[in-house]
């Protein structure tokens, strides 16, 4: 069990990857949603997190960007 929670752990902190935040960012620009406005939605601080957003914060803003909430 804990191999599994230590697994969904990194997992769920994985980084997005650069192709990832690119097309976020046109995605976003496309849609004239403000990039920072929808970061903060997803809960990302650049302060917080110098490393970047988790491949599960980027999953959210692509979400909100194709209508899911």
């Amino acid at each position: 069990e804990e191999v599994n929670n230590a697994q969904m752990f990194n997992e769920a902190n994985k980084l997005a990857t650069p192709t990832e935040k690119a097309g976020l960012i046109a995605s976003a620009r496309a849609r004239g949603i403000e990039v920072t406005e929808l970061l903060k939605m997803v809960g990302f601080d650049g302060e917080k997190q110098p490393e970047g957003m988790t491949a599960k914060q980027y999953g959210k803003a692509m979400n909100i960007l194709n209508g899911g909430i």
